[in-house]
């Protein structure tokens, strides 16, 4: 028999993929932030305004 690469156990491979999903789940979270920060500099800020118009309704 030909093994290939060192014989790891279960829980080294348990604890390989949990490190692969943190690091998936940082880098989606960090897209996300991404995204929203351009969503809300694409977006003005009308808020003085409207502050400014509410006393003339």
């Amino acid at each position: 028999m030909l093994l290939v690469g060192p014989i790891v156990g279960l829980d080294q491979y348990v604890n390989y993929f949990k490190i692969q999903l943190r690091i998936q789940q940082r880098i989606k979270s960090a897209e996300l932030r991404m995204l929203t920060e351009e969503q809300e500099n694409e977006l003005p800020n009308f808020t003085p305004f409207i502050q400014l118009m509410s006393p003339l309704l």
